[in-house]
């Protein structure tokens, strides 16, 4: 760890403003840098609507690798990001969830193959 990350850490440790406001800032570019809109429909009118979701479903892995710190990797490796990201509003996510059977409570082997091949077939979800 670097004496400026050291030093970061010291100053902001009680302080859970500080971590929640860095986290929304993350969120934010990137967002912003994936497009800043629904890739489904388009919106992109309240931030606050627009989710980071997983192209291949595959966002319990990261989940499972990196914790809670999900956003602040992808921010650090943006190319990274463009592969495996896109921007959904909360409808559009849903639906994908409802369309692919996707369930962060069920174990992965629970998706079928067949979905996971008409998955990769789709221009946007």
């Amino acid at each position: 760890m670097s004496y400026a990350v050291r030093k970061s850490y010291a100053l902001h440790k009680n302080d859970e403003n500080y971590y929640f406001l860095r986290d929304k800032r993350d969120r934010k570019f990137l967002i912003d840098f994936l497009g800043g809109k629904c890739a489904g429909c388009g919106y992109s009118k309240d931030i606050r609507a627009l989710q980071l979701d997983h192209k291949n479903s595959d966002g319990k892995k990261d989940r499972d690798r990196l914790g809670n710190r999900v956003t602040r990797y992808y921010v650090k490796h943006l190319e990274e990001a463009k592969e495996k990201l896109q921007v959904l509003c909360a409808n559009c996510n849903t639906i994908k969830r409802i369309q692919y059977e996707e369930n962060p409570q069920q174990p992965e082997s629970s998706l079928s193959t067949a979905l996971c091949v008409e998955r990769e077939k789709t221009a946007l979800f």
